[in-house]
């Protein structure tokens, strides 16, 4: 086989001019603004009350903290006993009390908290868009130094 140069035509494009203030077809509806929550179903590896941050580990839910078990990937939206199953909601809109509407919420020691830790790691949970319904949104870590 031997190489070939190849010459590619292109032709001028079409351009259309549209006048200031013309307006276009209407699009379809958007989906709605808050929707449905992503949620996992696993056993408690200990006691875990509602609005715990948790981790997974051997397939369990344990509490997580802006420490040494940083590794949050859910909140618990259904309390459960040690063994028991437990509900977390890993993205979207989860239902807890006592929120702080229009507040971002962080991990903090073993709870979730409007008020980023001084030390460890820095993790965004999500915001409040109401008192009862926090809209997790789980970010990267950050280590402070």
């Amino acid at each position: 086989m031997s190489a070939r140069d190849i010459t590619l035509v292109v032709d001028q494009p079409t351009v259309t001019v549209i006048t200031e203030g013309q307006q276009g077809p209407t699009g379809p509806q958007g989906p709605a603004g808050v929707s449905g929550a992503a949620v996992l179903v696993l056993e408690a590896g200990e006691d875990l009350a509602v609005g715990d941050p948790v981790r997974v580990s051997t397939n369990k839910f344990y509490v997580a903290d802006s420490t040494t078990n940083f590794r949050v990937i859910a909140v618990v939206t259904t309390a459960a006993l040690t063994g028991l199953s437990a509900t977390a909601t890993l993205m979207g809109p989860a239902t807890l009390s006592g929120l702080s509407a229009g507040s971002p919420y962080f991990l903090g020691a073993g709870i979730i908290t409007t008020t980023p830790p001084a030390s460890g790691y820095v993790i965004r949970l999500g915001q409040a868009v109401s008192d009862s319904t926090l809209l997790l949104n789980i970010e990267e870590p950050i280590l402070l130094a």
